[in-house]
């Protein structure tokens, strides 16, 4: 009898250890799929690695949206139309796609791939630098054929960088008119020195002496906002915390999408937009206080908050804008076969002054995607 309680006892031990691992995952497994149909465009694919689109994939896995392939799972070398690193000649546009069966198109990157690109794979090159490019920006037949889409009622999802340069101010204006916002030109990201050779272009030194003068290239973390007037500010601090913009959900952004609430310091490249008076701002992008410092942050007369993502509704059509890259994530998020992993993250991934991706994509794009890919 002694030895039976012992053997009992070991197995609710045991458990009790792994419950917090089996649990979830069949809590996972037992949920329903989503009923959304989804297309997925990147045109800025320039490696195999697919950083792009790798964090959008891991949500549509989670949220057990239904790949556009014979399996169900997503896969970031395969689930998209744009160019492809493993096939370069043949890149695809949303122009040339089939979206008849999707309900939600998902636009990640226009930006496009570049001869430095190439350059920089083939180990010819390290530091950044303009070169020609070989394929991106959104044509009048892609938004001939955006436009077609969400006027039939569907919903789309327009990332960064889409609407600023290589897109043209024609195209813009239509995708503008569609999402309810206005790029003011403006673009901005933190770097953690501007002296790094992999990171900075090079003709940055030369474009920042220009603005600053005076001063020499600051080697401490920098938030770095620059227009295409050719307009520059820069402040930098030894803190990450104190030049890292914040992502915060508003008001109508928890009202919309369920009690979510962010505090993210964002490392990520982000457009500073404008939304029109029948958009939602479902979160904001708020520029760090030390910018207040900066003269010419006070004569270019921009404000402290923008909206880093808005919704606008026409008829049975939701047009959502992400002004950051949401969706780009240089690490593996893991496991997606687990219910509420993406909660446990974020209570991981909370500290803000060290430079770090994952409180943004955890706290706020991953909780944002999965209650429009499960509404």
């Amino acid at each position: 009898m002694n030895n039976l309680k012992t053997v009992l006892r070991v197995l609710v031990g045991l458990v009790l250890l792994i419950s917090p691992v089996w649990v979830p995952t069949i809590i996972w497994h037992a949920q329903r799929p989503s009923e959304r149909h989804v297309v997925v465009a990147n045109y800025t694919v320039p490696y195999d690695n697919y950083h792009g689109h790798r964090g959008l994939m891991w949500a549509l896995n989670y949220a057990k949206v239904a790949s556009p392939s014979d399996d169900r799972r997503w896969r970031g070398d395969r689930d998209y139309i744009g160019y492809r690193p493993e096939d370069r000649s043949r890149p695809q546009r949303i122009a040339d796609a089939n979206l008849g069966g999707a309900d939600l198109l998902y636009f990640a990157d226009a930006y496009g791939v570049y001869q430095m690109d190439l350059e920089i794979l083939a180990g010819e090159r390290v530091q950044p630098t303009r070169s020609p490019r070989l394929f991106g920006g959104v044509t009048e037949d892609d938004v001939d054929a955006i436009e077609a889409f969400v006027e039939s009622g569907r919903d789309l999802i327009v990332e960064f960088n889409t609407l600023p340069p290589p897109t043209d101010p024609t195209q813009r204006a239509r995708l503008q008119n569609l999402l309810g916002v206005r790029w003011t030109g403006w673009v901005g990201r933190v770097f953690a020195d501007l002296h790094d050779v992999t990171d900075v272009p090079d003709w940055f030194a030369d474009f920042y002496a220009e603005h600053y003068p005076d001063r020499p290239l600051p080697r401490d973390p920098s938030l770095v906002l620059f227009s295409y007037r050719d307009e520059l500010i820069v402040v930098s601090h030894p803190d990450f915390g104190h030049v890292a913009p914040r992502v915060r959900f508003t008001d109508q952004g928890r009202a919309r999408l369920g009690d979510l609430h962010a505090d993210a310091p964002l490392f990520k490249w982000f457009a500073l937009n404008e939304p029109a008076a029948d958009t939602t701002p479902l979160a904001q992008l708020i520029l760090p206080e030390l910018i207040l410092t900066n003269e010419q942050f006070h004569a270019a007369a921009l404000r402290l908050a923008y909206p880093a993502f808005t919704e606008r509704v026409v008829g049975r059509s939701h047009r959502y804008s992400i002004a950051i890259d949401g969706g780009n994530i240089p690490f593996d998020p893991g496991r997606y076969t687990v219910a509420g992993v993406h909660r446990g993250q974020a209570l991981l991934h909370r500290r803000r002054d060290i430079l770090a991706l994952e409180p943004v994509f955890w706290q706020f794009y991953v909780p944002s995607m999965l209650a429009l890919l499960r509404p």
